[in-house]
């Protein structure tokens, strides 16, 4: 039952997100502007049967207004308001599109699977993640365990004893919100905030989160004996937290149930592999004995 609420969940989160962007905008205001203009060259196109000619106008029609719609999110600041599950949609969109680096301020950390998995994703294309938290967390057993999951992928932790924004910041988007990045204040809690592109507002954050890693109080984040716990997906080789029981991408394995791979889940090298028995001989047989 509860993974059936989750897939219905991210169907719906999808679903909110296609409807937000931009380019379905632009697609039924053409369709508006096309119907509002009823005695237009293309629907005259339209009743002479000449339906190459209409689709190919209304592509250029739908073009024009993509463009007029981007420069417009240009100019204008773009802000818009975000509520509760629309929070989530707005950051996994944050995360997904970044190319160069993210900044996840939360006084509080305990995020789902799907977003570390997510987190994970693009630090293994590149992107360069400074996530910043309250100093009390670090004795926090949900924070020690997410720690653990990405701890030597390069992801930068530091913490701050008088943290309480939440900030969500890649190189494109900023999100301002009362929402801590766990799965209590993401599921469960009434939240709100602001999503926005616009380039003066996300100076401004930039140079906020900048004093906070300038603060005297902040310091690098460490934990006694924390592991090395990132593995390998049996199917793809993308880069995934070590868990022998579970050793596919979790988006990988909603879309594809074959318990069959072809890497070890341990070091990434090309195996006959499965869910069952996820490593290669030789990472199989060290696990074995230890």
């Amino acid at each position: 039952m509860r993974k059936e609420k989750i897939r219905i969940r991210e169907i719906v989160t999808k679903t909110k997100r296609i409807i937000k962007s931009i380019y379905f905008k632009s697609f039924y205001l053409s369709i508006l502007i096309d119907i509002i203009f009823k005695d237009s060259y293309n629907y005259n196109l339209l009743k002479e049967g000449n339906l190459v000619s209409a689709i190919l106008n209304y592509l250029i029609l739908y073009a024009i207004v993509l463009l007029l719609l981007m420069l417009i999110s240009k100019i204008f600041s773009d802000v818009s308001t975000c509520f509760n599950s629309d929070i989530t949609v707005s950051l996994q969109s944050l995360l997904e599109e970044s190319s160069e680096f993210i900044y996840l301020v939360s006084p509080f950390l305990n995020p789902g699977n799907l977003i570390i998995e997510e987190i994970i994703k693009k630090r293994s294309q590149g992107v360069e993640i400074t996530i910043i938290h309250n100093t009390n967390e670090i004795n926090k057993s949900e924070f020690i365990s997410f720690f653990n999951r990405v701890h030597g992928l390069g992801i930068r932790f530091v913490n701050n004893p008088n943290l309480h924004a939440k900030i969500y910041c890649s190189e494109k988007d900023v999100i301002i919100t009362s929402m801590n990045l766990t799965t209590s204040s993401i599921e469960n809690s009434l939240e709100a905030g602001i999503s926005t592109k616009y380039r003066v507002l996300r100076r401004d954050v930039l140079a906020f989160i900048n004093d906070i890693l300038a603060s005297d109080l902040t310091k690098e984040t460490t934990i006694k004996n924390a592991k090395i716990s990132i593995g390998f997906c049996i199917k793809t080789k993308q880069r995934i937290a070590f868990n022998p029981k579970k050793p596919v991408a979790y988006h990988v394995y909603r879309s594809d149930r074959n318990p069959l791979g072809k890497y070890c889940h341990y070091c990434g090298v090309e195996c006959e592999s499965s869910i069952e028995k996820p490593f290669c001989e030789e990472h199989n047989s060290m696990l074995l004995n230890n």
